[in-house]
C-alpha cells in the first residue's frame, strides 16, 4: 500500500510552528526536535554536526544539542535564490 505523502510538508511546518511557539529563540533542541523542524533525518543531522557543517553542543560528553537559532540560520544559509 502506498503511503500518502501529500500532508508530510504540512506536518513538518506544523511541528516547527509548535516547537518554535513553545519557547524562546534560544531554545536547546534535541536531534529529534531538530529533525522535526528541518524535515531531515536524525542521522543526517548527526552527520552534519560531526562534519561541523551545523553548529552543535555536546552535553555531558554524549548528548548532542542544537540551538534553535543556529538551526534556523543554517537552514537559511542553504537557501537557493530564484531566477
Amino acid at each position: 500500500m502506498a503511503k500518502d505523502t501529500s500532508k508530510t510538508g504540512k506536518n513538518h511546518e506544523a511541528a516547527a510552528a509548535n516547537i518554535t511557539a513553545a519557547a524562546g529563540p534560544d531554545r536547546w533542541l534535541t536531534i529529534k526536535e531538530a529533525a522535526e523542524i528541518s524535515a531531515l533525518k536524525e542521522n543526517t543531522l548527526y552527520c552534519l554536526c560531526l562534519k561541523r557543517a551545523l553548529p552543535s553542543y555536546k552535553i555531558a560528553g554524549k548528548m548532542r544539542r542544537i540551538k534553535e537559532t543556529d538551526l534556523i540560520k543554517w537552514m537559511e544559509s542553504c537557501r537557493v535564490e530564484a531566477r
